[in-house]
């Protein structure tokens, strides 16, 4: 991917950009940016067609006593060091890609994420929706709006949970 430098809004801080303008990076978290982790995703998903294999996606929201999203991206990093990639969408909330992965990989690692979460950042409620190409969808949309809804039916509950797309 073509990128090229250019200074912040404060001139002061050089940032990486992609083709279409958009930061490659979050420069609140330190994660892939969400132009940079659709763009990812989508190729990955591409790839993974072409190869007749699946794909995992987590979309998740940290729900954390007024942590920056710089200590959610640290915690994420680390948590999720078997995650392909890792994002922070505009709206917030986070997505990793699992590439190659089965679904109990993908549950493991939300699991070891919650654990972390609750010894590093007590308060902190996780909730995840997950959903796979082909399962849940062909595309990058498809695939997000089945973890979008898994995601809405895990935010019902109070407590941590991570909920995998329902099979079309």
């Amino acid at each position: 991917m073509a990128e090229w430098r250019a200074l912040d809004e404060k001139g002061s801080e050089p940032v990486a950009h992609g083709m279409a303008g958009g930061p490659l990076f979050d420069p609140e978290s330190g994660l892939a940016s969400d132009s940079l982790i659709r763009f990812i995703v989508s190729q990955r998903i591409d790839a993974a067609r072409e190869r007749c294999d699946e794909l995992w996606v987590a979309v998740l929201s940290v729900r954390a006593g007024g942590e920056s999203p710089a200590t959610i991206g640290q915690l994420l990093g680390d948590a999720l060091d078997d995650a392909d990639a890792i994002g922070r969408l505009v709206d917030g909330r986070y997505l990793a890609l699992f590439d190659q992965r089965q679904e109990r990989a993908v549950l493991a690692a939300t699991t070891h994420l919650r654990s972390l979460a609750e010894e590093r950042l007590p308060g902190t409620v996780l909730h995840a929706g997950v959903a796979s190409y082909p399962r849940h969808g062909f595309n990058l949309d498809e695939v997000l709006i089945a973890a979008a809804t898994a995601l809405a039916e895990a935010q019902s509950w109070p407590i941590h949970r991570v909920e995998v797309a329902p099979a079309p």
